[in-house]
């Protein structure tokens, strides 16, 4: 699987990285060993430029040397000739028997001491070429000890170059062995990559179509979130609209109650002035009926009665009907203000019943308004809801993927 795969390239890519650090460590101490080796080199050079000065003085030496010793010899050689020449020459004189006269004993003196004073720079010589041939000596101690110092140097630098030849030997089969390893990693890791880019490859192309169908959908859902939103601003614009609507008929139907309330109390006013209007023209018929009744009994009783008392007062009879007919009048003309207030009243009635059908109409439309402003409301929050549910989903697709 994918997952195995890359954590075996991990795993060879740290292995890998291990081996690489190895063979650094490797190339450093290397490095060292040759930083050590050419110290030793340069210290071998001086020891072997030091050694051909000291085989120079030694040579030097040793050619003062055999001279002084060709010189010493030949000294001794002839001071042995010229003290054996003395001995003789001295026994001679001490044995010798004075014969000739003409003998020079100062010439023999002479020779003598001219014997003496070269066997004393003879002495001389060889007292120096004794201490040459000394410190001939010391220099042949001091080279010994030079040479016995290079033979060491000679024997490390060999033993250090003994060891980087195996160090090298060594690095080269690491270095071998780590080609070899990262060689077949290598062949590993090209199949496992090969592998690995097919199937995410694959994967690829699968991810790329399904990203075009989710871009196309996205495509598609975001113009359909356009067109709700457009929708959502269209129905937020007609709900205002509405809301606008709606306030204004809520004015006009705190006008209208304000106005019915006014009307219920004109109504109740005339109402009750009507009731006393028409208790008062109840009053004022039976009033009327009663005197004309009386009216009519006393034209009857006029017309028709015979005059036996001629105390009878005329004047108090037709002053009675006069006011009767006064009162008569004024009654229908109470009558007729009855009448036109109770009109105007059924007037106002009327008016207010106009009034109540627009108000309930305002209220049925009220009403209305509140519905379509419900259903417009409830539409919004579902296409909102809707529209969330959609985001969503494709937010988790996306998340999927």
């Amino acid at each position: 699987s994918k997952s195995a795969l890359e954590k075996e390239l991990i795993a060879r890519e740290q292995d890998f990285k291990a081996v690489e650090e190895a063979r650094g460590m490797a190339e450093a101490h290397a490095d060292d060993l040759q930083h050590d080796l050419e110290a030793l080199k340069l210290d071998r050079d001086e020891l072997e430029r030091k050694l051909r000065a000291r085989d120079d003085d030694l040579n030097s030496a040793t050619n003062a040397a055999s001279e002084l010793q060709a010189q010493i010899t030949e000294l001794l050689a002839v001071q042995s000739d010229l003290q054996r020449q003395l001995e003789q020459s001295e026994l001679a004189m001490n044995s010798m028997v004075p014969v000739d006269e003409s003998f020079d004993r100062e010439a023999t003196e002479a020779l003598l001491a001219r014997a003496k004073a070269d066997i004393a720079q003879l002495e001389q010589e060889l007292a120096v070429a004794l201490s040459d041939v000394t410190a001939a000596q010391t220099r042949n101690a001091a080279t010994e000890t030079l040479m016995a110092d290079l033979s060491a140097s000679k024997a490390r630098i060999e033993d250090l170059i003994a060891q980087l030849d195996a160090l090298e030997q060594s690095k080269h089969d690491a270095l071998r062995e780590s080609m070899e390893r990262n060689q077949a990693q290598i062949d590993s890791l090209s199949t496992t990559h090969s592998e690995l880019e097919q199937h995410l490859r694959a994967e690829l192309e699968a991810t790329i179509e399904s990203k075009s169908a989710l871009e196309k959908e996205l495509i598609a859902r975001e113009q359909d979130f356009k067109a709700v939103e457009e929708a959502r601003g269209m129905a937020e614009a007609h709900a205002d609209d509405l809301q606008h609507d709606l306030e204004a008929l809520k004015l006009d139907r705190d006008e209208l109650e304000r106005k019915l309330r006014a009307r219920d109390d004109d109504l109740n006013s005339a109402t009750n002035a009507a009731s006393e209007l028409q208790a008062q023209i109840t009053e004022l018929l039976a009033v009327q009926s009663d005197l004309q009744r009386q009216l009519e009994q006393s034209e009857l009783a006029m017309n028709s009665m015979v005059p036996v008392d001629e105390s009878f007062d005329r004047e108090a009879t037709e002053a009675l009907l006069a006011r009767a007919k006064a009162d008569i009048a004024q009654l229908e003309q109470e009558l007729a203000v009855a009448l036109s207030d109770v009109t105007a009243a059924q007037t106002r009635n009327a008016a207010t019943e106009t009034l109540m059908a627009d108000l309930s109409a305002s209220k049925a439309r009220i009403e209305d308004l509140i519905a379509q402003l419900d259903a417009l409301e409830q539409s919004k929050h579902d296409a909102l809801r809707e529209s969330m549910e959609r985001n969503q989903a494709q937010i988790d697709s996306l998340s999927t993927t």
